[in-house]
């Protein structure tokens, strides 16, 4: 058992030497940066993070993943070395979606993997539910996660909807 720990340990190590290069992405407001794992033409995954965190809550996980995979760590607007959005301008998850889409244009990605943590798996699940032609997998850590709805069930509205929704 312990010649099967000494083992594990010694994997993890070779495998925490990966090194990641730097995305800058311009936006209207300054840029989106974060880190890119693995080769360009690799399996695309993206990994979006928490609330209280940036690109670098990866640096763990990403060099234990299969090094064919291309990984980029977003670090979303307003955290990490991402610029904030400009004054008055909120931080939702509509426009934290947008931004996701920004991204996979810019990267040029048809299909991807999405890997998100906690506010970053709620906007992956969100990205998931408005683009799914895009999404190839959907993994969500400490994240509420959303439950498969059949249309079916949802009532049709009593009235037609407000003219400006």
């Amino acid at each position: 058992m312990i010649q099967a720990l000494n083992g594990a340990r010694q994997l993890a190590t070779a495998t925490m030497k990966r090194t990641a290069t730097e995305l800058r992405l311009p936006v209207p407001w300054g840029e989106l940066r974060g880190q890119v794992w693995g080769p360009e033409e690799g399996r695309p995954v993206l990994c979006l993070h928490g609330w209280a965190d940036n690109s670098g809550s990866f640096n763990t996980l990403i060099p234990l993943l299969p090094q064919e995979w291309r990984c980029v760590a977003l670090d979303m607007a307003g955290h990490g070395l991402s610029s904030p959005r400009p004054s008055g301008v909120f931080y939702t998850f509509p426009a934290y979606v947008a931004d996701v889409r920004r991204v996979v244009e810019a990267l040029q990605w048809k299909r991807f993997s999405i890997l998100g943590h906690s506010m970053g798996g709620n906007v992956a699940g969100m990205f998931s539910a408005v683009f799914p032609e895009m999404v190839e997998a959907l993994v969500l850590l400490d994240s509420y996660g959303f439950y498969p709805t059949n249309t079916k069930s949802i009532p049709e509205p009593s009235a037609p909807p407000h003219p400006l929704w």
